[in-house]
């Protein structure tokens, strides 16, 4: 995948000018909308037609399809991309059609210097040279906005396009200047409803600030599914609003300082707004509820969350209204699909078994395997993703569908049916509480798996026994590996006064909220969703995030940041009576 990007990178890299493909096929779809035309064209590769767009390149080698959309190279946001040497430019519609001049540099002549004196932070009204202190903020935000759209086209000043030049740039290769492109930029002809559908949606690609954010603030969601644990929500929650809060303080600073003519930071400056977004009832009534929270108030992303339950709906929210969602923590995430806007920490319960399954399959197992799961939607998924993998290795599998509440006589008969043989147990807490019997000295179980997406850390009231049979599916670093990285995390948690009541879950929603500032950040003012995901894209990995997690990571086009799992021992010996059994498995 990684060298067909670059292909594809290497035929459409320009200095300034979009990706353009299409066959010379003629008519389109009368009454459509060209914006709708347009954007498909740029996303999917797709004419008016329903046929699929084309270019010829310098070697004659032809793109076609989703291979040949502008996106491939420009990226969604229409910011440009670069891979090693290789730097495609902004196409975006200030970039393209505005004028292209010089980078002007923060703080310079033209960007909004802060003026010498600032109104008291409670007198919004106050003027400031004939200004109001929100139109001097405007004028600045706009001046700022102006010069990234500078930094992001490129150094050599050009006029700007209008219709008539780009369509000779696409057609001939001859840009607004007058000058040859590129030799790797194809060319391409597109009918007239194609190219003027695209020139129309150029034009208003990436012009404003996405919803959700206003010229003094940015608003945020975090979602929570009905049923999830009281205890875990009011953590998530509380640790989002210090952490809104602790970011809000400190830009307060930064304005103060910046109006004192201490620094000139050369941004723009808004507070954070936390929404939290409370789901009732079932799950085919979310996406209504979702609609309504974001018609109220419009959101520029979903930050962490909670469910146990199925993501989708959540997700496909996300997709419709072209929502971020950034790692919500969620067992049941969607697995299928090209989406773009919902990033997750991990494929969840799908990871934890096809990891299992690997280990299993790399150790040679053959003792008989048997899993035990219920219908709920988490044990149910982690159930049907083994049973998938472990066919591969045409390996015969036992199961049983748990649909009572387990007493001990239960799991001391379960012991003795279970001679000689792997148990796989994709139950909850509450199932396993009685479970001792198949860890006693006198059981015959060969080894027993339990899932630490159900049960967290704990393994309830099953006896770890010396031959380490009591196993557990670990997708993050032991505690003792991880404890001193997280240190900074936990004082930030103690200088705020939130208790460390449940690490997993608080430090994941610490990681999303930061990873959030760190991407909003480095994107430059430009509070394009899409932009935020292609920086997460770029820079997660190469910025010091602190997780549970060993390893975290995303490219083009992935959407779970943690691609491995552990599996560990319950030994009562090691680092919070957890052993390392294997290597970090990514399946």
């Amino acid at each position: 995948m990684r060298a067909q990007r670059l292909a594809a990178l290497l035929l459409v890299i320009l200095a300034g000018l979009p990706c353009f493909a299409g066959a010379a096929e003629s008519g389109g779809v009368a009454g459509a909308d060209p914006l709708a035309i347009g954007r498909r064209i740029y996303r999917e590769g797709i004419l008016p037609t329903g046929q699929a767009l084309r270019g010829v390149g310098q070697a004659g080698v032809t793109l076609k399809g989703a291979e040949a959309a502008c996106t491939t190279c420009h990226r969604r946001s229409g910011y440009g991309s670069s891979e090693g040497p290789i730097e495609v430019r902004a196409i975006t519609g200030p970039a393209l059609f505005g004028e292209r001049v010089a980078p002007i540099a923060p703080g310079a002549a033209g960007v909004g210097a802060p003026p010498a004196t600032a109104p008291a932070a409670n007198s919004p009204g106050a003027t400031i040279s004939g200004q109001s202190a929100a139109e001097a903020a405007r004028a600045k935000a706009q001046a700022l906005r102006a010069a990234r759209t500078a930094q992001f086209a490129g150094n050599r000043p050009r006029p700007a396009y209008d219709d008539a030049s780009l369509a000779r740039a696409i057609e001939e290769g001859i840009d607004v200047t007058g000058r040859p492109m590129d030799a790797t930029m194809p060319r391409y002809a597109l009918d007239v409803v194609a190219l003027k559908s695209l020139t129309a949606y150029l034009k208003t690609l990436s012009v404003t600030a996405s919803p959700g954010v206003t010229e003094d603030a940015v608003h945020f969601a975090t979602v929570m599914q009905p049923g999830t644990d009281a205890a875990q929500r009011r953590a998530v929650v509380e640790l989002l609003e210090k952490y809104f809060e602790d970011r809000n303080r400190g830009l307060r600073s930064e304005v103060r300082r910046e109006h004192a003519g201490q620094v000139h930071l050369g941004r723009t400056y808004r507070e954070w707004v936390l929404h939290v977004w409370d789901l009732k009832g079932t799950s085919d009534s979310w996406r209504a509820q979702l609609e309504v929270y974001n018609q109220q108030q419009p959101v520029f992303a979903m930050v962490s969350g909670l469910g146990k339950a199925s993501w989708r709906p959540i997700h496909e929210f996300s997709e419709r209204f072209e929502v971020p969602c950034l790692f919500p923590q969620v067992e049941v995430p969607v697995v299928d699909g090209p989406d773009f806007y919902t990033v997750y920490i991990s494929q969840g319960m799908t990871l934890e078994a096809q990891a299992l399954a690997k280990f299993l399959h790399d150790s040679a197992e053959r003792a008989p395997v048997m899993q035990i799961y219920r219908r709920d939607e988490a044990s149910a998924t982690a159930a049907a993703a083994f049973r998938k993998a472990w066919a591969a290795g045409k390996i015969a599998l036992e199961e049983r569908e748990l649909t009572a509440s387990p007493d001990a006589a239960y799991w001391q008969q379960l012991a003795q049916e279970a001679s000689g043989k792997t148990l796989i147990l994709w139950l909850p807490p509450e199932d396993l509480a009685q479970a001792q019997a198949l860890t006693a000295t006198a059981s015959p179980v060969k080894a027993v798996y339990l899932s630490s997406g159900l049960i967290g850390d704990a393994t309830s009231g099953m006896t770890p026994d010396a031959a380490g049979r009591l196993r557990l599916i670990y997708p993050q670093d032991l505690p003792s590996v991880r404890a001193a990285r997280l240190e900074v995390v936990k004082r930030w948690l103690q200088s705020n006064d939130i208790a460390l009541t449940d690490e997993r879950v608080q430090l994941n929603a610490y990681l999303a909220a930061t990873v959030m500032g760190m991407m909003v950040s480095h994107s430059k003012d430009t509070y394009s969703r899409e932009f935020l995901i292609e920086r997460m894209e770029h820079r997660l990995g190469n910025s010091l995030e602190l997780s549970v997690y060993p390893h975290l990571s995303l490219g083009p086009g992935q959407r779970f940041a943690s691609k491995g799992s552990y599996i560990v021992r319950v030994d009562g010996e090691g680092a919070g009576g957890l052993s390392l059994l294997s290597d970090w498995i990514v399946p």
